[in-house]
């Protein structure tokens, strides 16, 4: 299927522009163009619109090929862009170059058109490619950048590795200074000097490994002192990269920091063998238990019959005891009824013996106050006097009548 062509033709030569499309056309190029003749009308083109191939007249009024290539280049765009011209140098053309154009062709040979425009094309194809390479791989190693910068392992990249070193340190990640506890700077570009650093009781066993380094995935504890003279743990693993014939060529290295791992496994190892003394300790002691059982059995046999004989003592004083305390019930309630019925004869008392002769005493107290009276003797106010003070005894009698016999006033 044809491929169709978005074209841009800078050119005043409404003619020219067409022998230019037809040229197109025929070479197998489905085109869609447009034609402009001046720098507000390129600048224009190129804002509002995307092209995929520019060609420029170089000679035109008022405006020229090398003022429409500075157009093109300030918007820094990779669209092919050729010179077509009917009067250019040799120098015109280098000029052209120089400036940006792909290539330049005369007008009344363009039989080279359709070539110019497809190796055009196919080198702005190459450069795309390659910018996209470019921009995988500057994500490729922004990531790996992040990715190393951000996790608390160690990363190491060494080059041209031997049987005897797995060579030149070319990368080491930020998290080194907090492992190891000195700068990554000072690694770049040296082979040994990280081993440095690695515990003197460890060392000699990891330089007997490096040579297992260059031959396959490579892993081993050691441990290593800071500059502060603080030990760490670290598990350290490699894995070799290899280029197309299978050498390796490269070493990648992880250093995880596993001090509290190794802590955690201390404490853990500790707590078992605690755990194991406890365990024998207790085995002792279920010994000894074991032998005092049958004397625990036979003063546990005696202390039941001891308690079946208390039990039946209990009985029997339970018993005793209940039949105490019905018989103390019923002389508290025969002591009750006596009570009772004494408080009531009291009551009876006070309400018809003592009642009624105060009463018939307020009688004739009364009586008496009236013959003195009569007599206008003074001893009447006294008489009166007395017989309230009998009122008031009368009245407090019935209420003590009252309360002991349970009778209703009267």
């Amino acid at each position: 299927m044809p491929q169709t062509l978005r074209i841009l033709l800078v050119e005043d030569s409404e003619a020219d522009a067409e022998l230019v499309l037809r040229e197109l056309r025929r070479g197998g190029f489905n085109t869609s163009a447009k034609r402009v003749a001046s720098a507000s009308s390129l600048s224009q083109a190129l804002d509002s619109e995307s092209w995929d191939f520019i060609i420029s007249d170089y000679v035109m009024p008022g405006f020229d090929g090398l003022e429409a290539l500075a157009l093109y280049r300030e918007r820094r765009l990779d669209v092919p862009f050729i010179v077509v011209s009917g009067h250019i140098g040799e120098d015109i053309a280098v000029a052209a170059m120089q400036a940006g154009a792909d290539d330049y062709l005369m007008k009344d040979r363009l039989a080279r058109l359709v070539p110019a425009v497809t190796r055009a094309l196919q080198k702005a194809e190459m450069r795309r490619a390659h910018h996209r390479a470019n921009e995988a791989l500057r994500d490729s190693e922004e990531r790996f950048r992040q990715l190393a910068e951000n996790v608390g392992a160690v990363f190491f990249m060494f080059e041209r590795p031997n049987d005897s070193s797995p060579g030149m340190l070319s990368y080491v990640s930020p998290a080194f200074r907090s492992v190891w506890g000195f700068p990554c700077e000072t690694l770049i570009g040296t082979t040994d000097l990280w081993l440095k650093s690695v515990h003197a009781e460890d060392r000699e066993l990891l330089e007997q490994h490096l040579a297992e380094m260059s031959t396959g995935n490579f892993s081993l504890d050691f441990r290593v002192v800071r500059l502060d003279l603080k030990v760490r743990w670290v598990h350290f693993r490699t894995f070799p990269v290899r280029n197309e014939s299978g050498q390796v060529y490269r070493i990648a290295a992880i250093a995880e920091d596993i001090t509290e791992r190794k802590r955690a496994e201390d404490e853990l190892a500790a707590n078992a063998r605690k755990l194991e003394q406890t365990v024998a300790e207790l085995r002792v002691t279920e010994d000894e238990l074991r032998c005092s059982n049958e004397e625990l059995s036979r003063a546990r046999a005696e202390l039941e019959v001891r308690v079946q004989q208390r039990t039946a003592a209990l009985a029997e004083a339970n018993t005793a005891l209940k039949g105490q305390m019905e018989e103390r019930k019923r002389l508290e309630s025969e002591l009750l009824e006596i009570a009772e019925n004494e408080r009531r004869r009291i009551g009876f008392d006070l309400h018809d013996d003592l009642g009624q002769k105060l009463m018939g005493i307020s009688l004739l107290l009364k009586a008496m106050e009236t013959n003195l009276k009569h007599k206008n003797a003074p001893e009447a106010d006294q008489i009166r006097d007395v017989q309230c003070l009998l009122s008031q005894v009368i009245s407090h009698t019935h209420n003590l009548a009252h309360c002991f016999s349970g009778l209703d006033a009267q």
